[in-house]
């Protein structure tokens, strides 16, 4: 199960990795304005919770974090870097993490939960 889950986070990971280096304008317009920032903080919410459930012991669950973090941080200044369509937005890395910090916080209360009622 946990070979899976690694799996699954390194899937996602190179997924998101994707998303962030893409170049602008593929897919689907939404005419709401900031949605990319709810896009953000989703992305990194479920990119959270994949390596969250890889890894499920406090301490690589800090190093996770904070390693989330730096790559939401990176992909920012890459896609700034290498990318014609893209720049850095200091709100985006601002959501991505929020996103982590909210994963983590759920991921904490809904695993203790689970942790007492099944051992």
């Amino acid at each position: 199960m946990e070979h899976n889950a690694l799996l699954i986070a390194i899937c996602t990971t190179i997924f998101v990795g994707y998303l962030s280096l893409r170049e602008k304008g593929v897919g689907i317009k939404i005419p709401i304005e900031n949605i990319d920032k709810i896009f953000h903080f989703t992305a990194y919410f479920f990119l959270t919770t994949t390596w969250l459930f890889a890894f499920r012991n406090k301490h690589a669950q800090l190093k996770i974090v904070f390693l989330l973090i730096l790559y939401g941080i990176s992909l920012e200044y890459v896609q700034d870097w290498f990318t014609a369509t893209r720049t850095k937005d200091v709100f985006d890395a601002l959501a991505n993490t929020l996103g982590i910090i909210f994963a983590t916080l759920l991921f904490k209360y809904i695993y203790n939960k689970f942790v007492k009622i099944f051992g």
